[in-house]
């Protein structure tokens, strides 16, 4: 790969090219900080981006929990296994 700095000034490269890296490096920018920021609404607004949704589900055990009473066999042998102090 050969890569030029804009003087003619040409290197060749073999290692794996990071633009990222170049273009902080090129601006003298810290490394990993960003420089800008384009927030979700404005995306939205432009049409790049559509806007998200969200759905609320509830269900029984949300609503009225698990009762040891109401379980099976299967389910309080299982419960004792898992949670007995033994």
């Amino acid at each position: 790969m050969i890569a030029g700095n804009g003087d003619l000034n040409v290197k060749y490269y073999n290692g794996k090219f990071d633009a990222y890296q170049r273009t902080y490096s090129i601006f003298d920018l810290e490394r990993g900080v960003p420089t800008f920021a384009y927030e979700l609404d404005q995306a939205v607004e432009e049409g790049y981006l559509v806007d998200y949704s969200t759905r609320e589900h509830k269900t029984k055990i949300m609503e009225d929990g698990i009762h040891y009473d109401q379980l099976s066999e299967e389910e309080k042998e299982e419960f004792e296994e898992t949670f007995s102090n033994d």
